[in-house]
Order: structure tokens, then sequence, then C-alpha cells
């Protein structure tokens, strides 16, 4: 399974930047190279992923519930 950074890696910075600002956080980085790093470990501080969590409508808690008690795999159409 890719890490977070993996996973935005082919991402321009002008879409890291929409992401950094739906999580609260601001690229001053000139390029998505150099955003990349800071903002997936911005993304994984506990305290930040808390915040989010408990932003998520109660749906949105009860499907991620669901899918870390399934070891963080399932298939779509059950998720």
């Amino acid at each position: 399974m890719p890490t977070l950074a993996q996973s935005l890696h082919p991402h321009d910075l002008g879409h890291l930047r929409i992401l950094a600002e739906h999580w609260g956080l601001e690229l001053t980085a000139p390029d998505a190279r150099a955003a990349l790093p800071a903002l997936a470990e911005a993304m994984l501080e506990a305290e930040r992923v808390a915040e989010i969590h408990a932003a998520l409508p109660e749906q949105a808690r009860r499907a991620l519930a669901d899918l870390i008690a399934h070891g963080g795999r399932l298939p779509w159409p059950q998720f």
C-alpha cells in the first residue's frame, strides 16, 4: 500500500494547495516537489487528523471505523 506522500506524488502544486487549504494548512513551497513532504507530514499529525475526523459527518466517521475494523481494506461497494 502506498504511503500518503506516494499517493500525493503525481499531483501538481495547485492540487496540493487545494488539499492543504481543506486541511487548514498553507503551502509556501515554490513547487510540488518541495511542498509534498511538508504537506504529507502535516496531514499525518495526530492532532490534525483528530480535528478533521471530528468535523466529518457521522456517516463518514462510521465508514472510516468500518474500514479500520477491516484492516484498511474493503471492496468498494461494501465501503
